[in-house]
């Protein structure tokens, strides 16, 4: 499975419904579905434990993973990282 379909798959468990054939065509902006700080640090928490990652603190701001793209991205970057370590 790619990062993409685990990425819609997550926020699909976390009640936020968008699929991996409506993220393949255009890009999913998360500020229309996280509403609020506690909702994004819940996705982060989540995201490190699927991935098996620790993102930076630098990445860990709203206006900077907003893209659903930007963030499969950054992941896909750290996964690429730990492996080669």
């Amino acid at each position: 499975m790619s990062v993409a379909e685990k990425m819609c798959e997550l926020l699909n468990n976390l009640g936020y419904i968008i699929s991996y054939e409506e993220l393949k065509k255009d890009d999913i902006d998360l500020r229309d579905f996280i509403v609020d700080s506690v909702e994004f640090v819940s996705l982060i928490v989540e995201i490190e434990h699927e991935f098996v990652i620790n993102l930076p603190d630098e990445f860990i701001e709203f206006d900077v993973l907003a893209s659903l793209n930007g963030m499969i991205s950054t992941i896909e970057a750290l996964l690429c990282d730990k492996r080669q370590d």
